[in-house]
């Protein structure tokens, strides 16, 4: 196991070690393990070492610099300065950014070293990684299967101690599968809190698409993400430490409106509610508070509309009527109903909160059965608890 990200900070900080080390360090492992994954695509040794030793001298002149010792690596359609962002398409394989993306930016002003690009799918258009700009990424540790994507380069890199943390995005799941897939933790936060400034070939046509589409990351720990998050969040979101000590009211579903889920994550699910409810007040959603299969058929609709109005005439044709795209779809009046499907679910989640804001419920946890006790009644379930002391053994109580 690779040493924690905050621990190298520490060390950097005390003196006890110097970023050229650490950078060292990092470019033999990269150039040790790379080469059976491809995971990073391009990178400047004699640059990071150069970067490393300037932050060496700002720590010594007593310079605060709260991430040196950071190692990170960025998806391969953010921009980072002086290096390439092809997003894995041939039009852009000599796409050479000239500035940082805003992230980025950040993370460099805080003394984090940025280490190189890493291997996406196509446009991000995939949920596994290879393109025809620098072929196919490996799993880490299963190298004749996928390491899932888009943002597959990066999950692996920060599986195999490459990079401590890799900056990517997220619409559908371009950072939550590939971080799944390759066992490490991915975070993607709330549209609008970090920016999408710097993306290749610029940012996404229409302010739906735009909220969709987020920065998230990538790292080992939860730890780890908790350190580097503050720093390329938006100065207006407040972050969590800012309402440490207080219960948060999450609202929460077991399948999201009948997905299926494997019976290993329904048990993992519910060991994580009966954690969070010690602390926070939880409430189970109804039927009639949301709708998820209208929230989906609305997200098709914005995104699919959105992407057929960014893609050449000729691709969109392709994809119709060759590989046979029932989804995109590019008539303005079906994005507008779209549009009115998205308010619709904004409504019901607004109305949601100020009703729960306006009553209280009882939520307790049942050990025994693992279930969710609402008002003296499982959750799921006809049984009547209010008789039954079995079913009140072992469980925990808050008020929503």
């Amino acid at each position: 196991m690779h040493a924690e990200m905050k621990d190298q900070i520490t060390d950097v900080q005390a003196g006890r070690i110097t970023v050229e080390t650490l950078a060292r360090q990092r470019l033999d492992r990269l150039t040790r393990k790379n080469p059976a994954v491809n995971a990073v695509v391009e990178y400047h040794p004699d640059e990071l070492i150069l970067q490393a030793q300037s932050l060496d001298c700002q720590l010594a002149a007593g310079q605060s610099l709260a991430l040196a010792g950071t190692f990170v690596t960025v998806k391969d359609n953010l921009n980072v300065k002086g290096m390439k962002s092809t997003a894995g398409l041939r039009k852009l394989k000599d796409n050479l950014a000239g500035s940082d993306s805003e992230a980025v930016a950040r993370l460099r002003q805080a003394g984090a070293l940025i280490l190189g690009k890493t291997n996406m799918a196509p446009a991000a258009m995939d949920v596994q990684t290879d393109n025809p700009v620098y072929g196919r990424t490996n799993h880490p540790c299963f190298p004749e299967r996928t390491c899932g994507g888009s943002s597959g380069g990066g999950a692996c890199a920060v599986r195999l101690g490459i990079s401590d943390v890799d900056v990517g995005n997220d619409i559908m799941g371009s950072i939550r599968i590939p971080a799944s897939f390759c066992g490490v933790c991915g975070f993607v936060p709330t549209g609008g809190t970090i920016s999408l400034d710097g993306f290749a070939g610029g940012k996404p046509m229409g302010s739906s698409l735009s909220r969709i589409l987020r920065i998230g990351l990538q790292a080992r720990t939860l730890g780890d993400i908790q350190t580097v998050l503050p720093v390329v969040l938006d100065k207006h979101v407040p972050f969590i430490d800012e309402t440490a000590g207080h219960p948060l009211r999450i609202a929460w579903s077991d399948d999201c409106g009948h997905l299926p889920l494997s019976d290993v994550t329904k048990k993992r699910f519910a060991s994580f509610r009966q954690v969070l409810a010690a602390a926070h007040e939880l409430y189970p959603l109804q039927p009639n508070d949301f709708d998820f299969d209208l929230a989906r058929r609305c997200f098709i609709k914005l995104f699919y509309g959105a992407l057929a109005a960014m893609l050449p005439p000729p691709v969109v044709l392709i994809e119709k009527y060759v590989l046979q795209n029932r989804f995109l779809n590019s008539q303005l009046k079906d994005y507008l109903q779209a549009e009115n499907e998205l308010a619709t679910c904004t409504r019901q989640l607004e109305e949601l909160f100020d009703r729960k804001r306006q009553s209280q419920h009882t939520y307790s946890w049942n050990q025994q059965s693992e279930k969710i006790i609402l008002n003296n009644k499982e959750h799921g379930s006809e049984q009547d608890d209010t008789s039954s002391e079995t079913s009140r053994a072992g469980t925990t109580t808050v008020r929503l």
